[in-house]
């Protein structure tokens, strides 16, 4: 017999007040819900299905399979046929696996995030549950954000700058090479802040940050230590490119203005070290960085120096 799909049919048996129970709470879900059919045709869907996904109740009158239903509401955002039948194939291998319950996500274009609840019943159906999660997730990136990035500057923060660091230990391990790490701080820093005021430095350290973020490369990392420090670690660099890198910074702070100081002269001094070739952290890179930055203050400041270069 052709399967049908209505608003609750499947639950007429229970007739007078307990259908009509059911079918309030049913239709007030504040979620997407739909039973399918061992083959994936659907069987049942809720008012807030057709809303969620702004499907024309005819169209699910016709008890379509699954598969169009994907293809219609997703291939709108950017979803291909073939992505499709990959999602279904992937549900269809779990439950042949044994897995009767898994929850999977989709990303639409329009930026919003649908969370699936799936759950594959003895009697051989499928119960899908539709959540919208765009500001939950949304939420969890901002707390994401927030615990590894710098609030004023936006670069990355200690915490993340250590986390990230370990990671290119860990690839550039084969190479048997080192990583340059450097080590930056805007000269007479506490000076701008004691003559212009805190916004004045808040301003500089943005500029600063800018600069810093657009001087490296994506996989590479540099992040806000604290104060008026910077550090860097720098991918696959040898100690040439490394130091025409920091030179290349050093040079772009030294023309920055802030637009209310124009008078200001703004500097930076770096210092460059390297991670041993077996190291599992970068402490000890880090302090070596320090001694060379200050070094370089000790030297007139506006200068990068560099452990054991070769130029």
């Amino acid at each position: 017999m052709a399967s049908t799909s209505t608003h609750f049919s499947l639950l007429q048996p229970e007739t007078g007040e307990q259908a009509s129970i059911l079918q309030d709470a049913m239709e007030n879900m504040a979620h997407g819900f739909a039973v399918w059919d061992r083959d994936l045709n659907i069987l049942l869907y809720s008012r807030r299905f057709l809303e969620f996904w702004d499907i024309d109740e005819d169209f699910v009158a016709a008890h379509p399979n699954l598969r169009d239903i994907l293809r219609v509401v997703l291939m709108e955002n950017g979803v291909t046929a073939e992505d499709v039948d990959a999602v279904i194939a992937e549900r269809t291998r779990l439950v042949e696996e044994g897995q009767t319950e898994f929850t999977s996500f989709i990303n639409l274009a329009s930026g919003r995030v649908i969370e699936n609840f799936v759950r594959f019943t003895p009697a051989g159906r499928w119960v899908i549950t539709y959540t919208d999660i765009t500001e939950r997730r949304k939420a969890e990136l901002e707390l994401q954000a927030a615990a590894t990035t710098d609030a004023l500057t936006g670069l990355a923060n200690r915490s993340a700058f250590y986390e990230r660091s370990l990671q290119m230990l860990s690839l550039s391990a084969h190479k048997r090479r080192g990583l340059p790490v450097l080590m930056m701080d805007i000269d007479y820093f506490k000076q701008v802040n004691d003559d212009f005021g805190h916004d004045a430095g808040d301003k500089l350290l943005v500029l600063v940050a800018e600069t810093l973020g657009a001087s490296i490369r994506p996989y590479d990392i540099v992040a806000r230590l604290g104060g008026e420090e910077f550090a860097a670690v720098l991918s696959d660099t040898d100690p040439d490119a490394a130091y025409r890198v920091a030179e290349r910074i050093r040079k772009a702070v030294a023309t920055l203005q802030l637009s209310d100081q124009p008078d200001l002269r703004i500097s930076m001094s770096i210092g460059i070290a390297f991670t041993k070739a077996d190291a599992t952290d970068i402490d000890e890179a880090l302090k070596v960085a320090d001694t060379q930055l200050y070094l370089a203050k000790e030297k007139g400041r506006n200068r990068v120096e560099m452990v054991s270069k070769n130029r």
